[in-house]
């Protein structure tokens, strides 16, 4: 009987909680889980599972480490450094604040737990649903030494497709052939995506949400109850005290009324090429851009970079308003050929009439693509693989102006973007794999759970 480790993460344990019982069932399985976040243990209680970890009662106080010797830093980075482990720390968007001591303090601790549930559950694989902190990068690098395979359902940000991913990255083995499905599935998309430009599941959900008022309250009353009076977000780093996050959110709408008029008109006769901004902090930069953080030096950069004439248009992402300081788009308003553009402004329209884009992992790349656009990337997002993709972080900065200037005339061969999204298709299911809470309808409701748990069945069943 095959062990397997879950990493149930947050409110992903709504989906957990289903999907274990038909796993259990179907495969016959050893199942231990662990948990992230207190509120969500007792959904695991009544279930029959092998052993149950809470991530609270291990790595939320540091306190009994007094401090860390270099030779013990060392000796981990020597087995578990990629090559190093400051990405261990570039991987919490929480943890990435903290000082150097504190740092490697919660480094040791990490590696040290994870070794201990390793060694106590023995899996032969684990499931999981990202890599978005501290201690799930931590959990991939000795499940990786101890040769036992992590796999996770990765979005392949088109209509719901997702396929298997067993790197912490986003590397994909691929099919050598298409099948006709899936080459009639791109097609239709491609002309589908030039008429018009579908909104972004998480762009529908976020608006939804934010304007939903009683819900805030709601929320808002019942985190003060967690988190000052139940004990259930007890030894959370992630959840502040009530005044600290009722401060935060204070400075939030006040900045988010400030920006409401933020940016102008686009003027879609202009030359221009296309740079929206990414969510930030967030795993999709963190991990696989660390050395690409920084989006006014790229939106300078660029700048510096284009041809004479050609004005770079930029955007803020929807769920970004109120969150960074006026500031920051007066600085980028000063470089003169850069136009900060309204958030209300249909970015299908923008990319139609756009020379190119340019994105960092965005999901604009894969759009600019289908839509038949050049496209220049910093990180490596899983379609840096399509041959017309310019990696521009592969070029020396000195050479952006060449590298640029070269690929806004050339013409995207669209019979490679097809095929290389055929081949995609034809290696993802379709479900909803989401956080639960944003959307329940879609991702609770049973045929989505069973989707989900044929998913995971398939590859536990591949593990020899």
């Amino acid at each position: 009987m095959k062990n397997v480790l879950i990493v149930s993460d947050w409110d992903f344990a709504y989906i957990w909680k289903k999907v274990i019982p038909i796993l259990k069932e179907e495969e016959s399985v050893n199942i231990s889980v662990l948990v992230v976040g207190r509120v969500y243990l007792p959904f695991f209680n009544k279930l029959t599972l092998d052993k149950v970890y809470l991530l609270q009662d291990y790595l939320e106080s540091f306190d009994d480490i007094e401090s860390i010797s270099n030779d013990e830093i060392s000796q981990l980075e020597r087995k578990y450094g990629d090559p190093n482990l400051w990405r261990c720390v570039l991987a919490d968007r929480n943890w990435v604040k903290d000082d150097y001591n504190t740092s490697m303090k919660k480094i040791s601790k990490c590696y040290s737990f994870f070794e201990k549930v390793i060694c106590e559950t023995k899996p032969d694989i684990v499931l999981t649903n990202a890599y978005a902190s501290m201690p799930h990068h931590v959990m991939y690098k000795v499940a990786e030494y101890n040769k036992i395979p992590c796999v996770r359902p990765l979005a392949m940000r088109l209509d719901n497709y997702f396929t298997a991913c067993y790197s912490r990255g986003e590397f994909l083995e691929l099919p050598k052939s298409t099948s006709d499905e899936s080459d009639e599935i791109v097609r239709q998309k491609m002309l589908s995506i030039k008429e018009k430009l579908p909104k972004p599941f998480y762009e529908k959900i976020h608006v939804e949400n934010r304007s939903d008022y009683a819900r805030h309250i709601r929320r808002l009353l019942n985190y003060t109850c967690k988190r000052h009076f139940s004990g259930e977000y007890k030894n959370d780093h992630t959840k502040p005290t009530i005044f600290k996050k009722i401060r935060d959110e204070a400075t939030f709408y006040c900045r988010k009324f400030r920006q409401k008029n933020l940016g102008v008109s686009a003027n879609l006769d202009s030359d221009f090429v296309f740079f929206p901004l990414h969510l930030q902090p967030e795993a999709s930069t963190m991990q696989l851009a660390p050395y690409w953080l920084d989006q006014k030096f790229i939106i300078e950069t660029i700048a510096k970079s284009l041809p004479t004439g050609v004005l770079l248009y930029v955007k803020e992402h929807p769920t970004m308003i109120g969150r960074r300081e006026s500031r920051y788009y007066r600085e980028l308003k000063s470089l003169p050929n850069v136009v900060v553009i309204k958030t209300n402004e249909n970015t299908g329209n923008i990319l139609k009439n756009a020379l190119a884009v340019f994105t960092i992992t965005g999901t604009v790349g894969i759009e600019s693509l289908l839509m038949g656009k050049p496209t220049f990337i910093l990180g490596n997002p899983y379609y840096r693989e399509c041959s017309e993709v310019v990696r521009l972080n592969c070029s020396p900065i000195e050479n952006w102006s060449e590298v640029i200037k070269e690929n806004l005339v050339k013409k995207i061969d669209e019979n490679n973007v097809h095929h290389y999204f055929s081949k995609i298709i034809s290696n993802s299911e379709k479900m909803f794999f989401n956080e639960p809470l944003l959307s329940k309808e879609l991702v609770l409701n049973e045929l989505n759970i069973n989707r989900i748990a044929k998913f995971f069945g398939k590859e536990v069943r591949c593990i020899k």
